[in-house]
């Protein structure tokens, strides 16, 4: 398939799935012809040692035991629309975690700072893959919580990008469960390229 976006289109690993198949709606996922399985950036701790959060702290049995990504093209209908709708913009990305109870925050309920960061995460991802640079920074992020999720279980993060207007891109996101319900949503402004001024 071709994408506007760059991104590593692979199978999902085997280890993944077996990791994934408890939860039913992560089946529906994978029958879903319209998602293209990709490889999440950040979740190679051999290979990618950029973001070490994602890649190592956050890949264990007990935190984010598993990750998978998959890649939503706009249709030709709304890629012909001058204005089209913000959500289908320039494509979908989403990311499915199954989550560990080592995350909680309260026993049982995972921290609200994770689920923020695994948005921000999916977010940044996706402003990445954009052409003109290899890695996208968070320039503000204005989260809004619904409500807890319960641990141990799992979560769909989805991200689309709205606007890019050179370096800037402006994305939105969301934090659902098996039904689309949100945990939270978010919306930022991340910068292409460049380095991080510390």
């Amino acid at each position: 398939m071709s994408s506007l976006f760059e991104f590593h289109f692979e199978k999902v690993p085997q280890r993944t799935k077996d990791l994934c198949v408890k939860y039913p709606w992560f089946t529906t996922l994978l029958e879903d012809d319209t998602l293209h399985p990709v490889r999440t950036p950040g979740r190679q701790p051999e290979t990618y040692t950029l973001c070490r959060l994602f890649s190592k702290t956050l890949n264990t049995e007990n935190t984010l035991s598993a990750c998978q990504s998959f890649f939503k093209e706009p249709t030709s209908a709304i890629i012909s629309f001058q204005q089209p709708p913000l959500e289908n913009y320039l494509g979908e990305f989403q990311s499915f975690y199954a989550i560990g109870s080592d995350l909680d925050g309260y026993e049982g309920i995972c921290h609200g700072g994770l689920l923020s960061a695994a948005l921000d995460h999916t977010m940044a991802v996706l402003a990445g893959a954009y052409p003109g640079g290899k890695h996208a920074y968070t320039k503000n992020l204005r989260i809004e919580f619904q409500r807890p999720l319960r641990t141990p279980g799992a979560m769909l993060c989805r991200a689309w990008m709205t606007k890019a207007e050179g370096r800037k891109m402006w994305v939105t996101g969301r934090v659902e469960d098996e039904n689309g319900d949100s945990y939270l949503t978010a919306e930022g402004l991340l910068l292409k390229g460049g380095q991080v001024k510390l």
